[in-house]
Order: C-alpha cells, then sequence, then structure tokens
C-alpha cells in the first residue's frame, strides 16, 4: 500500500462492494440474444480499489498507476466469491453445450 493512501474502515468498503455488485449485475445481459463478452468499467478511487482487492494484487504500474489483479483456475470463482462477498459467481451450464463465466482482470 502507497503511503498516500488512505485506509478506509470497513463499513466503507463493504458499500463500495455492494455497489460494486450491483454495478456488475446490472450490466450482464439475461437472455440469449446478447452473446459474447461485456467489458465492465468501474471508477473508484484508489484508497477503494485497494480496500476491496488489497489481498489479490499482483502488480502495481507506477508510471500509469494501474493495478493488476488475477483470478485463474479452478479456486477463481471462490476467490471471486470471497472477494465480492456475494454467492452468484460461478460456472453456468445451459442446454446447447452454452455456459456463461465471469473473467476479471
Amino acid at each position: 500500500m502507497r503511503l498516500t493512501l488512505y485506509d478506509l474502515p470497513e463499513k466503507a468498503i463493504e458499500k463500495i462492494r455492494q455497489a460494486l455488485v450491483y454495478h456488475i449485475k446490472e450490466k450482464l445481459k439475461k437472455n440469449l440474444r446478447h452473446v459474447g463478452g461485456v467489458c465492465i468499467m468501474i471508477i473508484c478511487i484508489e484508497s477503494q480499489f485497494f480496500g476491496i482487492f488489497k489481498e489479490y494484487i499482483h502488480d502495481y504500474y507506477p508510471k500509469m498507476g494501474n493495478y493488476k489483479c488475477i483470478f485463474k483456475g479452478i479456486s477463481s470463482y471462490h476467490t471471486l466469491l470471497n472477494v465480492l462477498e456475494d454467492d452468484n459467481w460461478s460456472i453456468k451450464y445451459f442446454s446447447q453445450q452454452q455456459q456463461t463465466f465471469v473473467l476479471s482482470y
């Protein structure tokens, strides 16, 4: 954590986390006419991002001010469930070999 970041209280982080989950769910379509990837960008201050993802930040790029979080592998949905504290993150299978999943980076 950079020294200039605010250490937000847990209650504030929880509110930000709830808003993040709501925003993601609003952007994801619920019918078959909307297929393909969906890019969701969320604007937040650095302290908010760090408060939610601090344990999962792999790289920091100071020149651009970007953080990189990686969720991959068998446990990625379980990790995302813990980060967002929401049980609705998993692969969903449909008829005709179709599936939906969340890819975060």
